[in-house]
């Protein structure tokens, strides 16, 4: 498999994983930043193929990504600690 087969398939891996994510939430945001010195962006979406794009400042973070869900009504047990724990364990 060649590098670009390689990052394709983690990219489409990504992807799917990640808008499943509106399977149990309204509301998604990911929050983003670089470096101590780099400004936060914020990339937000409900899920219906239209997304905002926004920097921001004051982030908890130096560095990294946080994904927050904003869960739907009918899925909060998912961030229940013991179905969080369930789904590790079966899927790691």
């Amino acid at each position: 498999m060649s590098q670009q087969d390689a990052a394709d398939s983690i990219i489409g891996q990504f992807g799917i994983g990640f808008y499943s994510t509106f399977i149990v939430s309204d509301y998604v945001e990911v929050f983003s930043k670089t470096g101590s010195d780099a400004p936060g962006v914020k990339w937000s979406s409900e899920g219906g193929g239209e997304y905002d794009i926004a920097q921001v400042g004051n982030l908890p973070f130096t560095r990294g990504t946080k994904i927050v869900l904003h869960l739907k009504p009918s899925c909060l047990d998912f961030a229940k600690e013991s179905a969080v724990e369930k789904i590790i364990k079966k899927h790691s």
